[in-house]
């Protein structure tokens, strides 16, 4: 009897302990948030996307908390077609042809590509340079429905307030900050 009871009490830690176990500090919440501040124009929310996007949310959490985003500008207010805008930001020259550095080389990651998401309206991407593996610190948001995007970059999270913003966004606008929520309603 008592030896039943030490193989239950042995089975029990070993299926509970996991899910009591804290989180290491490179797990990010399951609920994180991402709040832009865009000078003149006001704030967007951001519904982070962890689990979808791991690597990629990842790197654009480590880039807002080091303050990277900050003072970035929207380099690009591009256009795939009729309703099909997006809003491009992150390059440090500001230009489309920057990205995010250590000891002066690039730093990039492998895309998350989930084919359960899709490029509409609010949604956040990191984008790479046309090839894999290329993704760094820009991203884009898009304004409207962009299929042609699907497939390509790693979908990182969605607009949840702060769409008129979204909307008011022009090229050269300044990005003020990017600050991270984590379990944030």
């Amino acid at each position: 009897m008592q030896r039943r009871l030490i193989i239950l009490a042995v089975l029990a830690i070993a299926f509970i302990g996991p899910a009591c176990k804290p989180k290491s500090k490179d797990e990010l919440s399951k609920n994180i948030q991402a709040v832009v501040e865009v000078e003149g124009r006001g704030k967007m929310r951001i519904q982070l996307f962890p689990e979808q996007a791991p690597r990629a949310v990842k790197q654009f959490v480590k880039l807002s908390k080091e303050t990277f985003y900050n003072n970035r500008q929207v380099w690009r207010v591009g256009q795939m077609g009729e309703g099909k805008e997006f809003v491009m930001t992150g390059c440090p020259k500001n230009n489309g042809n920057g990205y995010y550095t250590i000891k002066g080389k690039g730093y990039f990651i492998r895309e998350d590509i989930d084919s359960t998401l899709h490029h509409e309206r609010g949604t956040v991407s990191m984008i790479n340079f046309g090839k894999p593996q290329t993704t760094s610190s820009q991203f884009i948001i898009c304004r409207g429905q962009i299929p042609e995007f699907d497939g390509k970059y790693s979908i990182i999270g969605k607009v949840t307030d702060g769409l008129n913003v979204l909307d008011s966004l022009e090229k050269g606008d300044n990005i003020l900050s990017v600050t991270i929520e984590e379990g944030a309603e």
